[in-house]
């Protein structure tokens, strides 16, 4: 057994190189808008307009010339949104006028559009509407020129970013109807434990509720992931190999919760030591002391432990990550935010401590170290800081800070 303590960074990097990406592709219809949140883009999306296609007044008012020589210009037409007008088609004059409305095509000739609160109408021969010349006027004000917003050709989306609403909308403004994505990750998660049990029953003595299959499905479900199968099984060595012989043929990723230390009954570390192309670490940290994974045959086995704070960093630490890199994104580790103090933390000699946080108008403030089966703590963390081993750190320190 390797009793070495291994560095988080080093292991960090272990695990991640072993994650390649799902290069299977799919097509999905933006109008299945809610298929695609978090999916994970498979080619750049180029805009196939310009956007907007067309000069667009930016508000309700009047369209003049900048060349304009003449004091009072009488208005030619009015131009609604969505609406072409009869002389649309032709350049207006220099010295003529048109109403426009927000929205409105500009027309041709037309280069500056006054607000329509700065305009007073006068009434020339034949009871004509004009309005006055304004004094200043500059070119393209208050006109959203053509190709402003996108150009045609550029690049709305780019292969390996991860989908959000905002890009769904933005795809839809330019008419853009389906894009390929790269398949799921199909994801099964392994609990193992004789004391638990599954919520809706009797406790017994000795006895507890199974929480961590729900903290883990629900913390992919913010990835691009499908989650095929959650099962509980107790303390067996041969159901939990048979188990998972079964799902290797039908996922890409198995989770394991439980049974992933050294204790007798740690039955997911035996079946790991016994797998060609496993690894298993102590990490010189708290908590996630332990992890293992395996490749397999057709997926990966990443093993967390089973204290419910531990299973929740090991899976921010490692397995969130991985799961990203495999889908795809192009972002996969998320990037810390440098935070103040707010009180000092005393920090252990000789291991590197993640703990959960707060964050605040002026800082970030960290929890006292908890044992880690308290759940109970990620209620009103925010996310979680980085203390090196043996560093002081003071009220005011700048820390690293990682936010859920």
């Amino acid at each position: 057994m390797d009793t070495k303590l291994h560095e988080y960074s080093s292991v960090f990097e272990s695990v991640i190189s072993l994650a390649k990406g799902i290069q299977q592709t799919e097509i999905i219809k933006i109008s299945l808008a809610n298929n695609l949140i978090n999916r994970v883009v498979a080619h750049n999306v180029l805009s196939p307009i310009n956007q907007p296609p067309f000069n667009m007044s930016a508000m309700d008012g009047y369209g003049v010339s900048t060349l304009a020589t003449a004091i009072y210009l009488p208005i030619v037409e009015t131009g609604f949104a969505g609406k072409t007008t009869k002389n649309t088609p032709n350049k207006i004059a220099n010295n003529k006028a048109v109403q426009l409305m927000t929205g409105a095509i500009v027309p041709s000739g037309i280069n500056c559009v006054i607000p329509q609160e700065d305009i007073k109408l006068t009434a020339i021969e034949d009871g004509q509407q004009s309005i006055k010349k304004p004094a200043g006027l500059s070119l393209y004000k208050n006109i959203k020129q053509i190709g402003s917003d996108l150009v045609k050709g550029q690049c709305l989306v780019k292969e390996g970013h991860v989908i959000r609403a905002q890009d769904i909308a933005l795809l839809a403004s330019v008419g853009v109807t389906e894009i390929a994505v790269y398949k799921t990750v199909k994801l099964a998660i392994l609990v193992v434990g004789d004391e638990l049990v599954a919520i809706g029953n009797e406790l017994s003595t000795g006895n507890i509720y199974e929480s961590n299959s729900w903290l883990i499905a629900g913390l992919v479900a913010g990835l691009a992931v499908e989650l095929i199968e959650v099962s509980v099984l107790t303390d067996n060595y041969q159901e939990i190999k048979q188990k998972v012989i079964e799902l290797d043929a039908r996922v890409d990723i198995i989770i394991t919760i439980g049974g992933a230390s050294v204790g007798k009954k740690d039955f997911i570390k035996k079946l790991v030591s016994q797998l060609s192309n496993s690894l298993s670490w102590q990490i010189n940290m708290q908590p996630a002391k332990h992890f293992s994974m395996v490749t397999l045959a057709n997926s990966w086995l990443l093993a967390l432990p089973g204290n419910p704070l531990a299973t929740f960093m090991s899976f921010q630490l490692f397995v969130k990550p991985f799961i990203s890199k495999v889908s795809g994104a192009l972002k996969w580790q998320q990037e810390p935010q440098l935070l103040a103090l707010e009180q000092a933390v005393e920090p252990n000699k000789s291991k590197l401590q993640w703990l959960q946080a707060q964050k605040t108008p002026l800082g970030v403030m960290p929890f006292a170290k908890t044992s880690t089966s308290q759940l109970s703590r990620l209620i009103n963390a925010d996310g979680y800081i980085g203390i090196e081993a043996g560093k002081s750190y003071k009220k005011g320190d700048l820390v690293k800070f990682w936010e859920y």
